[in-house]
């Protein structure tokens, strides 16, 4: 999981028998290693508080841990009946959700505690391990995943429930819109579902070919897009359900996330696979936006020659030996920029530098 700054990185591990694991911090850039938080189970789950000075780790050793990231100082731990297998921090960080389960699967609950105390708010019972804890984005709400094949949306402080979604498998995801109106699920029924949040009515359905382990919203909510044990990734308008993109790879996708729309060409998708790839994805809403990425992604540079042919002034351009970008990648128009520069900057004082011999 990485910070919310992006410069540092929370890594989970765990021993294959089980009986210790661990979580580190370290520095994203260099890897060097600035935190160690022991478990005894292997480490499940992590989140960075909202504003990056915690971070919350879930474990089958039956507790949940909240640190803090600059020392790796133990400020709560939540004790469970059984392994933690997900862990949420609320939008404002004051409120961590756990999800937990019998390895064994016949009982499972979701609890709600102060991040600062590890004080327990409210409970939900479920009936096997809870997968998948999210919260609504405001605050108010919570939804919880659970291998007892349903989908449930309470009152955060009060564990009340509001809503609850019936499927034929685990739910193994759960994700609300920006806005909060909807959320979606993720199961091994081989089906991603989008519903009302207050209600539970379904809205429409994706249907995969085999278990659906992520769903992801796009941030402006229009596009939801999953991911499939089916080795595949797929992008639907909420509203309809109308498929946009179908994203192949050569292993499960377990997991699927947006960039933030760009201006221009709209937002990219973002996949991890177990054919041990993770791809970034352009999604095109219009044909222009489609001819607008394609100009941008390959401009290049035109040679002396080309220049004189097309009757440009002899020269280039400064972001092409900027960019090191052909024909102006050699070190000696590295040598030739900064002299530009300075005469640029000097008012076109005297004549300019001799241009490096073309090649």
């Amino acid at each position: 999981a990485w910070s919310p700054d992006g410069r540092l990185l929370a890594i989970g591990s765990g021993d294959l028998s089980g009986s210790k694991g661990e979580a580190r911090i370290v520095e994203a850039v260099s890897g060097r290693e600035l935190v160690h938080l022991a478990h005894d189970g292997k480490v499940r789950a992590l989140a960075w508080s909202p504003n990056g000075r915690l971070l919350a780790t879930g474990s089958e050793d039956k507790t949940a841990r909240i640190v803090e990231t600059a020392s790796g100082k133990e400020l709560a731990r939540v004790a469970h009946d059984g392994a933690v297998l997900a862990v949420a921090w609320s939008p404002d960080g004051r409120l961590l959700a756990i999800g937990s389960g019998d390895l064994s699967g016949r009982k499972g609950e979701a609890r709600i505690v102060e991040a600062a105390s590890g004080k327990e708010l409210a409970r939900v019972v479920h009936g096997d391990q809870v997968l998948a804890v999210a919260w609504s984005p405001d605050g108010r709400l919570m939804a919880t995943g659970s291998g007892d094949k349903t989908a449930r949306i309470v009152e955060a402080l009060s564990g009340n429930e509001l809503a609850r979604v019936v499927h034929d498998d685990d739910v193994l995801a759960v994700a609300w819109s920006p806005d909060g109106r909807l959320m979606a699920t993720g199961s091994r029924d081989e089906t991603a579902r989008i519903v009302e949040a207050l209600s539970g009515n379904e809205v429409t359905r994706v249907v995969h070919d085999d278990d659906v382990w992520a769903v992801a919203w796009s941030p402006d909510g229009q596009l939801l897009a999953t991911g499939s044990l089916d080795k595949t990734a797929r992008i639907v308008e909420a509203a309809s359900g109308k498929n946009v993109a179908r994203m192949a790879h050569d292993g499960a996708v377990l997991a699927v996330e947006w960039s933030p729309i760009g201006a221009a060409v709209g937002p990219a998708i973002l996949t991890g696979s177990r054919d041990g790839t993770a791809r970034e994805w352009r999604v095109f809403m219009t044909t222009q936006a489609l001819v607008d990425a394609a100009k941008a992604r390959a401009v290049r540079c035109l040679t002396q020659a080309q220049r004189r042919q097309y009757f440009l002034p002899v020269g280039t351009s400064l972001w092409c030996i900027e960019r090191r970008l052909w024909p102006y990648h050699g070190d000696e128009w590295q040598v030739w920029l900064p002299k530009r520069k300075a005469w640029l900057a000097s008012g076109r004082q005297g004549d300019p530098p001799a241009l490096p011999e073309a090649k």
